[in-house]
């Protein structure tokens, strides 16, 4: 115990220090500086931030002008407010976005700002997801991948165990199975959409980028994992015959409609309130290959534009966001895995039935890469799907998603 209490006493120093240091070498303009933050939080979350961000705001004296932005958007609209030069100071960015932006010069390197031990704070593969090209472009603040949701209801009515990180696909598909009817299905999500097709792909065994950072949609894994799970529908039946998106999966399960779906975290509020009794496991092992069905991991931190007038307080605003005390008094309520360590010393979080069952996930998942091309090769994988679920032949589709993404990168 006694040691507990000193090395919080010694982060608590660290950060002390680092807090009056950027403030003695601030004046003028910088001590009356007004900071744009961009957000894309929503609902339970954006309330719990604004408070966050209004007890800061207070310590520190610094005026804060807070924004939010729609999820899907904010990337594309900080680019354009960045071209024509008027970004926020602070954007909230996923790291699979990183790379384009840091590429295009639009976010400032943060290594200059790192005071000794900061980053030991959060886990090693939250920083470097959230590095491009050696250099260090946003802190992260919370982890989030998909993993297996169950009903527990529907598997004790039909005497069945319930999914655990053990089981393999084949028995995952043969449950599923069991539990198929004509108005509900055992297996459930968007086979269609490249963010639910990479996992399996990459538990058959494929890349999406190789090690010369070329995209590798094509290749004979891919082609297998896509046949795959598009044989799920139109074979096995154990899934609709026709696409459900993220929206429809979650519908169909709060109906329960579906015994199983793939699913991350942040629908894990929705899923509550609807009542449904549900349980979490890690992605199975497939069989044929050995290899874990490994979801995309992603990190979503603060990074700081690199127009920004105020990169010194911008910098402190995001140090404390992502933050042991800050990132405690978000992730309880939100029920959201944070990237930073030192949070989850806290019991409360850390016993947190989500967040352990993200930390299980996290495990077995890759890393979402930041390549700049990530989003182009997302949107040319699920144009290949949408294809493949209509009845083109899987390699036709994929060869010219690959053809498309290596025409993208000239």
């Amino acid at each position: 115990m006694k040691g507990g209490v000193g090395a919080v006493v010694v982060v608590l120093l660290v950060a002390t220090v680092f807090y009056f240091t950027f403030a003695s070498q601030t004046s003028g303009v910088e001590k009356g500086a007004r900071i744009v933050l961009w957000h894309t939080y929503a609902d339970k979350e954006k309330e719990v931030f604004l408070k966050i961000v209004e007890s800061y705001r207070k310590m520190s004296g610094v005026e804060i002008d807070v924004q939010q932005q729609d999820y899907s958007s904010a990337v594309s609209k900080f680019i354009a407010h960045a071209s024509a030069g008027n970004p926020p100071d602070i954007l909230r960015v996923p790291n699979d976005r990183l790379g384009e932006l840091a590429s295009k010069g639009y976010l400032e390197p943060l290594n200059q700002f790192i005071y000794p031990g900061l980053l030991s704070h959060y886990y090693p593969e939250a920083i470097k997801a959230m590095e491009y090209n050696g250099e260090l472009y946003a802190l992260p603040a919370s982890i989030d991948c998909l993993m297996l949701i169950y009903n527990k209801d529907l598997f004790d009515i039909n005497g069945l165990e319930y999914p655990s990180e053990n089981w393999s696909l084949e028995k995952v598909v043969d449950t599923a199975k069991k539990l198929t009817t004509a108005d509900y299905f055992g297996f459930v999500f968007p086979a269609q959409i490249s963010y639910w097709y990479f996992p399996f792909m990459l538990g058959f065994g494929g890349k999406i980028f190789d090690e010369n950072g070329m995209p590798e949609v094509n290749s004979y894994e891919a082609v297998r994992a896509a046949t795959y799970i598009v044989n799920l529908m139109k074979g096995e039946k154990v899934m609709p015959d026709t696409p459900v998106d993220e929206l429809k999966m979650l519908t169909m399960f709060q109906q329960q409609k579906a015994a199983m779906i793939v699913c991350g975290p942040w629908k894990i509020p929705e899923i509550k309130d609807a009542g449904v009794n549900f349980g979490m496991c890690p992605l199975p092992y497939i069989g044929e290959t050995g290899k874990r069905v490994s979801p995309l991991v992603g990190y979503k931190g603060y990074a700081i534009s690199k127009d920004s007038k105020h990169k010194f307080e911008a910098f402190k605003l995001i140090a404390y966001l992502t933050g042991a005390e800050a990132l405690v008094r978000f992730c309880i309520p939100t029920n959201t895995m944070p990237a930073n360590k030192m949070a989850l010393e806290n019991s409360t979080l850390a016993n947190l039935a989500v967040v352990k069952a993200v930390k299980e996930q996290f495990k077995y998942g890759t890393m979402f890469p930041t390549a700049p091309l990530m989003i182009v090769v997302g949107e040319k994988v699920s144009d290949a799907l949408a294809k493949i679920v209509q009845g083109e032949d899987a390699q036709k589709a994929m060869d010219e998603a690959q053809a498309l993404i290596m025409k993208e990168m000239g």
